[in-house]
């Protein structure tokens, strides 16, 4: 049995129907009388009642429920929505030459100017990093305090240390920052999610595998790959996007995340995505309605540039990448009205393409991501 929220025009019609049928002749329902327009704003009241009773209704199903609501969902069953990654990037630290070295330590923040327009978003050093007194400039890596996509910054918006370290002059981020990591879930992947763990509750599937992973901070994207084949038969390969495999004490958490819902006898080859590496050239057709300083034709190229590469970042393991899609992505940058060359090098040994390519494909595993990207903007 479903509910059927009863729509205004329904219970008007039910209202002014058992009126006439109570009270024959007696009533006046012509447009603009008392009577109507009590039922009609009764009528609107108890259609908006209607509408909220069946939201309610529909927040019950995980197919229906949306946001909050399907968070105290999926809750039941020990989920929780996965949280977007951190932004990241780099700050070059100024000094003048001295005596003695000074150590930047890690956890040391620095913002961005705080503006009506633009609130301030502040990042934190990731390590411990020593400023030798010789040097002038020390290059750090840093990730954003808050998460979300929302906290890149472009090149040379960091340029205050709220806290000042004696002798260092001053901080700039040389290039934006950049966001990699995953997203904030939507609602589509946590029913998907949530289904799938009613699906793997018995444990022992690939299913639980991916679900398992994808659970986990960092964690991107999850590729599973089976082989049926009599050599490789029970090996299944396990890509992972999102997280530095490199670390022994990362990879070895993994592992044993994965250990716990493998099926006996099944090995798993645990893999970082095989990146493949896109070099570029774009030469771009500025706007010919204004006028070109050297510096605004910099910041336009740099501009195209990070959309590019902001473009690459967010494709999948195994996505084509579909050559018209690019080319959107560039031509919706403000002050860009053609695209007049592209020259892509792609992989290694590298294959070379141009803007007449409608597409590049990759093994399920493969992803993309930019190596070097140039751009050139030149008036019409």
């Amino acid at each position: 049995m479903s509910f059927e929220p009863k729509k205004f025009d329904q219970v008007y019609a039910e209202m002014e129907q058992q009126t006439r049928d109570q009270l024959p002749g007696m009533a006046d329902f012509q447009v603009g009388s008392v009577m109507r327009t009590m039922y009609e704003s009764f009528a609107y009241e108890i259609a908006l009642l209607y509408e909220q009773m069946h939201q309610v209704y529909k927040a019950a199903y995980i197919d229906h429920a949306e946001g909050v609501h399907l968070d105290m969902l999926v809750a039941i069953l020990g989920i929780k929505r996965n949280l977007p990654d951190y932004a990241e990037g780099e700050v070059t630290f100024k000094r003048d030459p001295g005596k003695e070295d000074i150590v930047i330590p890690a956890g040391t923040l620095v913002t961005t100017e705080d503006r009506k327009d633009a609130p301030k978003k502040s990042y934190k050093t990731l390590e411990d990093q020593s400023f030798v007194a010789t040097a002038t400039e020390q290059s750090v890596k840093v990730l954003a305090v808050e998460r979300g996509e929302s906290k890149v910054v472009a090149a040379e918006a960091i340029h205050i240390i709220p806290l000042p370290i004696p002798g260092i002059k001053s901080v700039i981020n040389p290039a934006a920052t950049r966001f990699t990591g995953k997203q904030a879930e939507t609602d589509d992947d946590l029913r998907r999610r949530a289904k799938n763990a009613l699906i793997t509750s018995g444990k022992a599937s690939l299913i639980a595998i991916e679900n398992t992973l994808l659970s986990l901070p960092g964690i991107k994207e999850v590729k599973l790959i089976e082989h049926f084949d009599n050599e490789k038969y029970g090996v299944v390969d396990v890509f992972v996007d999102g997280t530095d495999l490199d670390r022994e004490t990362r990879r070895q958490f993994l592992q044993g995340q994965i250990d716990q819902v493998r099926a006996a006898g099944v090995y798993i080859k645990l893999q970082p995505a095989v990146k493949i590496p896109l070099d570029g050239v774009f030469v771009i057709e500025a706007n010919p309605q204004r006028a070109w300083s050297e510096s605004d034709r910099q910041v336009l190229e740099k501009t195209v540039q990070e959309a590019i590469i902001h473009f690459l970042d967010q494709m999948r393991m195994g996505q084509t990448l579909q050559l018209n899609q690019l080319i959107r992505q560039i031509l919706s940058v403000p002050d860009v009205s053609n695209l007049d060359r592209v020259q892509l090098s792609v992989g290694n040994p590298a294959q070379n393409y141009t803007i007449e390519t409608r597409q590049i494909p990759r093994a399920p595993s493969e992803k993309f991501y930019a190596n070097k990207i140039t751009v050139t903007a030149s008036p019409e």
